[in-house]
């Protein structure tokens, strides 16, 4: 396998964290506000709490996914001429595409 080129994907690596930033931001906001309404308003509803509830669950999990985004690190490809097709997935590639002879391959983990 002889790799030519190297691509790494820094605009979708910050326009993920940024998604993820600015969803946490929002929901958190909302997950607040929910719990103002709950114990400064004294709006125990059932419905006040499950929401208020499912958003801060939602709000933890995309805070986790953008930890792990940024421990990552962005998507690294390369463009490679293979000939042996055995030591692409030894070296843990996958294949992403094709085109004749050069293939696009990623790493199994980002950032590696």
């Amino acid at each position: 396998m002889e790799i030519l080129s190297t691509t790494t994907h820094m605009g979708e690596y910050i326009f993920y964290i940024l998604f993820a930033s600015l969803m946490s931001l929002v929901l958190l906001i909302a997950t607040v506000a929910g719990f103002v309404e709950i114990f400064h308003y004294k709006n125990r509803d059932k419905e006040t709490i499950l929401v208020t509830l499912g958003i801060l669950i939602f709000t933890l999990l995309i805070m986790t996914n953008g930890a792990f985004i940024i421990k990552d690190g962005a998507i690294v490809t390369h463009e490679a001429k293979v000939t042996d097709w055995n030591e692409v997935y030894e070296q843990d590639y996958k294949v992403v595409k094709q085109k004749g002879e050069l293939i696009t391959i990623q790493s199994n983990k980002w950032g590696k």
